[in-house]
């Protein structure tokens, strides 16, 4: 029965009736917050944005209605200046995407306690992570380079708890 969403206001949740606007991520990470899932535990993830820095980075989220707490996800470092939360399993797992450490690509990522690259293809081009189940399967899609300016995009299914790389679909 809970919805979330995102607005003029940030990201928000619906529950029982009532619009609750989530918190700030930081005093850095505190301009709008985009609200991109929400799983049966009440924990919300997604990321907010720093607009006062250039390129607006932003970071990925997990924020628990149970007690109002709020966790910044972070990136890989390096150069690295965004990650965003997509999806949330029951676990608090969460999948996206992260900026690789060069600051260059943009790559699927899983969080559970710590990110994770887990673009395993070296001829990528880019990856992201949409969603994920219980079982820490995580699908997604993946550009591949294929010499001469060709690319093909491809949806890829990763199991973390099993092969721990990403599998073609």
């Amino acid at each position: 029965g809970d919805v979330v969403g995102h607005g003029d206001q940030g990201g928000f949740v619906y529950r029982n009736g009532v619009v609750t606007t989530l918190p700030a991520l930081s005093a850095t990470f505190n301009g709008n917050q985009v609200t991109s899932g929400i799983n049966n535990n009440g924990v919300i993830t997604g990321w907010a944005y720093a607009p006062s820095l250039p390129d607006t980075p932003s970071h990925a989220f997990r924020y628990s209605l149970a007690d109002n707490s709020m966790l910044d996800l972070g990136t890989l470092g390096g150069q690295s200046t965004f990650s965003e939360g997509l999806a949330i399993n029951n676990y608090g797992q969460v999948a996206g995407d992260v900026q690789d450490p060069s600051g260059w690509l943009q790559q699927a990522m899983f969080f559970d306690g710590a990110m994770l690259d887990i673009d395993s293809f070296s001829n990528s081009t880019y990856s992201y992570a949409y969603d994920l189940n219980d079982d820490a399967k995580v699908v997604g899609a993946v550009s591949l380079a294929l010499g001469g300016g060709y690319f093909d995009d491809r949806a890829f299914i990763y199991d973390h708890y099993g092969t721990g790389t990403m599998a073609l679909l």
